[in-house]
């Protein structure tokens, strides 16, 4: 993997409960969106069916298994997943396309993953096959469209080096010198102060007002409910532009100069989930 290969990515938020299988439609349309970008998905993660979280497997019929460069074998069990699909036991789906030269899963040229489990979709993709963030946003709410209910979505740059798709979900990208401390002083580490991204995942984990109008922060693009514009005030303001993206959903975009007036909009509104404390926000900040 460069470590300069930049990303554009987009992750879009829905309510887990309300399917309990990841439907075959949406791996079809998935599929197409490889396709179109001339980019076949060849590897895949799945969780549910018998299928082993973290493990991955080759988008083929049986027989056609890849082993690795460290000896390890893929098995190829894409008819398992197609059957799966149709018996609606799939909770979790990751496909992606590797480039020609990568050394692991993680070193890949384009990628689309949803959780039944945490309520994300997330599309990525080398910044060369497409730079814009609100193209690569509107590319995944079409996967999406009509199958979830989106209510909230971000777009953004990020180096491939950084995991642009553990920044959707919040997982924590410790260093290892972190991870050392960490384990040398837990007890101080549980009581640090937390990252951004924590309080991200702690929040998908939990209370997941980013569904009902609160903000993770400021982006060059977003996708807002109707609580999200209340909340923000933007009908108010004129920061960004504000268009309509579907029935009751909003397309909000930034540019490089407006994204941190629009950050500190959204502090001075409450409107940011690391900075309201644990009872649930009843409105803006302030009403104009």
């Amino acid at each position: 993997m460069t470590e300069t290969q930049i990303t554009t990515s987009a992750a879009l938020y829905f309510a887990c409960e309300e399917r309990e299988s990841v439907p075959l439609r949406w791996f079809d349309k998935a599929r197409e969106f490889f396709a179109e970008h001339a980019l076949s998905p060849i590897l895949f993660l799945a969780d549910g069916a018998g299928f082993v979280v973290d493990e991955c497997y080759v988008l083929a019929d049986r027989g056609a298994d890849i082993v690795d460069d460290e000896g390890c074998v893929l098995a190829a069990r894409g008819g398992d997943l197609i059957r799966a699909l149709r018996s609606g036991t799939v909770k979790s789906l990751g496909l992606d396309s590797p480039r020609s030269i990568s050394t692991g899963r993680s070193d890949w040229r384009a990628m689309v993953d949803v959780s039944l489990n945490d309520g994300v979709l997330y599309l990525g993709l080398d910044d060369d096959l497409i730079c814009d963030t609100t193209t690569v946003l509107r590319h995944a709410y079409e996967i999406m469209e009509g199958l979830f209910d989106v209510r909230y979505g971000i777009a953004y740059k990020s180096p491939l080096a950084e995991e642009p798709d553990c920044y959707a979900s919040g997982y924590a990208r410790y260093s290892l010198s972190e991870t050392v401390e960490m384990i040398r002083s837990r007890g101080e580490w549980d009581y640090r102060q937390r990252s951004s991204d924590e309080f991200w995942r702690d929040e998908l984990d939990g209370r997941r007002r980013h569904l009902t109008g609160l903000f993770r922060g400021a982006y060059p693009a977003s996708v807002l409910s109707e609580s999200h514009v209340e909340m923000a005030g933007l009908r108010l303001r004129n920061v960004g532009e504000l268009s309509e993206l579907d029935r009751a959903l909003w397309l909000w975009e930034l540019s490089e100069s407006e994204m941190p007036v629009a950050q500190r909009m959204l502090e001075d509104r409450n409107a940011l989930i690391s900075n309201v404390d644990d009872k649930m926000c009843d409105g803006p900040a302030n009403s104009e």
